[in-house]
């Protein structure tokens, strides 16, 4: 199956990093306005380079894209692609609105075609890990749950220094949380953020509640990036009834109720770097959707889902009020 990149950014190195691993994927064409740096990627993959997607769509048609640009633009490559009957694994967020989203599932279904979104963190070991003990029940019910991720400045004439384009820390980075969440308990009733905004400075920052009003749980994420040099940091803190497990400083450490603490080894697949495993194991269930299964990868009505979450907590956190969804 014959697949495309468009953007060889960040994610869009990774996914061709990953698809040495994925055998049913056969990379057809490499696509960035940057075109050296499509050209060098065509070179070592034996593909097409393209500037822009008319040239791409002029060319023989993939069966699939990758839509790794720059978030503002996912909408519409995601759109353009599926009109001309392509398949989609569109990178999060896969809008910057519901209602993009909804457009964006009423062309998949109305073309009889796949579109899947890059939530990576349901594909995560550690994340994985968490979500297996909260249903397993190991350690008794899950009681509180705080998520957070955190990042300094990004480099200078980045798109996420635009505020113009960039709809700052909530839809680009804390959206990984807020999935989490919507994964694991699904719509909460309520949302109430607080935070500050302040692009002028590259400050975003972002905490909410997650109100479930019949789960006995509480659940709280936390998000920002600012102008200083800190480091790339994310993780959990998961209080049970008898145990605690924790996700801090890239390792996992579990203290169940009247034992020592011990860091359990997560499970990797050996022959994948480690750094794309979980997009390897998301990429690996688009493949299945191409091939007709069902009840894989992650679905795009729930990452709709996610972001109509976010709306509610970018609601509240203007209004200071509580969001009710």
């Amino acid at each position: 199956m014959k697949i495309a990149v468009v953007g060889t950014g960040g994610m869009g190195a990774n996914h061709l990093e990953a698809y040495k691993f994925i055998k049913e994927l056969t990379l057809s064409a490499v696509v960035d306005t940057n075109f050296e740096a499509a050209q060098k990627y065509a070179e070592e993959f034996d593909c097409k380079a393209f500037r822009t997607l008319d040239e791409l769509f002029s060319d023989t048609l993939p069966d699939a894209v990758a839509i790794c640009v720059p978030s503002y633009l996912h909408y519409e490559y995601s759109m353009r692609c599926m009109e001309h009957g392509i398949h989609v694994f569109c990178e999060k967020p896969m809008a910057h609105s519901r209602e993009e989203a909804d457009k964006m599932i009423a062309k998949a279904k109305e073309k009889n075609l796949i579109l899947m979104v890059g939530q990576v963190l349901r594909y995560w070991p550690e994340y994985r890990f968490l979500k297996d003990h909260i249903e397993n029940g190991k350690y008794g019910n899950l009681r509180h749950l705080s998520l957070t991720r955190y990042y300094g400045i990004h480099p200078e004439g980045s798109w996420y220094m635009d505020p113009s384009l960039c709809k700052m820390v909530c839809y680009e980075m804390h959206i990984h949380d807020t999935d989490m969440v919507n994964y694991l308990f699904g719509l909460p009733d309520a949302v109430h953020s607080v935070g500050m905004e302040q692009p002028d400075i590259h400050l975003s920052y972002i905490n909410t509640h997650y109100i479930y009003n019949d789960k006995n749980i509480s659940v709280v994420a936390e998000g920002g990036w600012n102008d200083s040099t800190f480091p790339w940091s994310g993780g959990y803190l998961a209080v049970f009834e008898h145990g605690v497990i924790e996700y801090k400083s890239g390792k996992v450490s579990v203290y169940p109720a009247g034992e020592e603490v011990f860091y359990p080894k997560m499970e990797l697949l050996t022959s994948i770097p480690s750094e794309i495993d979980g997009l390897y194991l998301e990429l690996t269930e688009f493949v299945a959707l191409l091939n007709g299964e069902k009840d894989v990868g992650v679905s795009p009505e729930s990452a709709r889902d996610t972001i109509y979450i976010v709306e509610k907590e970018c609601e509240s956190l203007q209004n200071k009020t509580v969001a009710k969804l």
